[in-house]
């Protein structure tokens, strides 16, 4: 999964990045846990004044993934995100 759009904390680690994506999938899946969560992290720095994109990967179910995918508009007017995309595995 990939989001894009949540802002950088200074001296921002993966464990506050967690807690952001945890956040803002909390607003469209409110079940999600921290243990649902393998890894996100940041793709480095932007080139531009944007925010890192961030990718994550979940431990959920086929039908839970099917339910953050279509609720995917709705995080865009969360927390400012941009954008979120999901690709199927």
């Amino acid at each position: 999964m990939e989001i894009q759009g949540i802002p950088l904390s200074d001296n921002e680690n993966n464990a506050e990045t967690e807690s952001k994506v945890l956040t803002v999938l909390k607003k469209i899946y409110e079940n999600i846990s921290q243990d649902d969560i393998d890894i996100a992290h940041r793709l480095g720095k932007s080139k531009t004044n944007k925010n890192p994109t961030l990718l994550l990967d979940l431990f959920l179910e086929e039908p839970e993934t099917i339910f953050i995918r279509k609720k995917a508009i709705f995080i865009r007017n969360v927390l400012g995100v941009e954008t979120l995309n999901i690709a199927k595995k």
